[in-house]
């Protein structure tokens, strides 16, 4: 159960974020620093099993007509991608806060940084096709819409459409 939880956390912190009003700034970089950083020591916790040899892995119905389960599996390779993914959006996450004017949407884009972290790290932690498809067009269109949220800025408004 530790996996799904790992891949809720992400999409639960992103909902907060997106509910959080347009000026609070510092409180929303905050929050997704502080997400990132609990999935990033998330799935640290997780090396003394992996380490051993063993592989994490969970399926549930999903499905069922079709013979597709919700699986999701976590090997050495897998906890060195995560691993790369959460650490990488903690960085970011503390970076992007001063990086943002005080008339960019902080809220709305961090909403979508951690929904596009989490879908990326469900890419790496897909056991089957089917999901490994279903996120990676999440993750491009999680990517999109934080891309549109700078809708203040004629380049971003009026860039081709994906």
């Amino acid at each position: 159960m530790d996996l799904v939880y790992l891949l809720l956390l992400p999409f639960a912190g992103s909902l907060l974020a997106a509910l959080m009003p347009t000026h609070a700034r510092t409180a929303a970089a905050g929050w997704a620093a502080l997400v990132s950083l609990a999935a990033l020591v998330w799935v640290a916790l997780l090396f003394p099993t992996l380490q051993t040899g063993q592989v994490l892995h969970e399926e549930y119905r999903w499905i069922p007509s079709a013979g597709i389960n919700f699986s999701v599996r976590m090997d050495g390779f897998a906890w060195m991608f995560a691993m790369l993914v959460t650490g990488i959006g903690l960085l970011v996450a503390l970076y992007a806060r001063y990086y943002m004017s005080k008339n960019d949407p902080v809220p709305r884009i961090f909403s979508f940084f951690l929904s596009l972290t989490d879908a990326i790290t469900a890419v790496v932690l897909s056991d089957n096709v089917v999901q490994l498809v279903s996120f990676c067009a999440l993750t491009r269109l999680f990517c999109y819409m934080q891309i549109r949220s700078w809708y203040h800025r004629y380049a971003d408004r009026h860039s081709p459409r994906i």
